[in-house]
């Protein structure tokens, strides 16, 4: 039980490794807006479990990783920064 529940960190884990040896020049913006995600995560997660309970939370956290993971992948190598950050703010 303990690995199964392991797999989403170990997995996340591995996403901001890649993301950060990537965009090595924009690394400590990278950092600052994998902070702010966490920070508003946090703020948000509370009244999110009150207004669509558990379940629909979490395909709620999924559906916007998958959003932001294909916001990064659009975007190509001359794509603006802020594109960037957005996308690694919501995951």
């Amino acid at each position: 039980m303990y690995l199964a529940a392991a797999i989403p960190f170990l997995l996340t884990g591995i996403l901001f490794s890649v993301v950060f040896a990537r965009e090595a020049r924009a690394i400590t913006r990278l950092y600052g807006a994998d902070l702010l995600g966490g920070a508003l995560a946090c703020l948000g997660v509370v009244p999110l479990l009150n207004w669509i309970g558990g379940p629909n939370t979490i395909l709620f956290a999924g559906v916007t990783m998958a959003l932001a993971g294909a916001m990064w992948a659009v975007s190509s190598s001359t794509a603006s920064s802020p594109e960037r950050l957005l996308a690694h703010s919501c995951s």
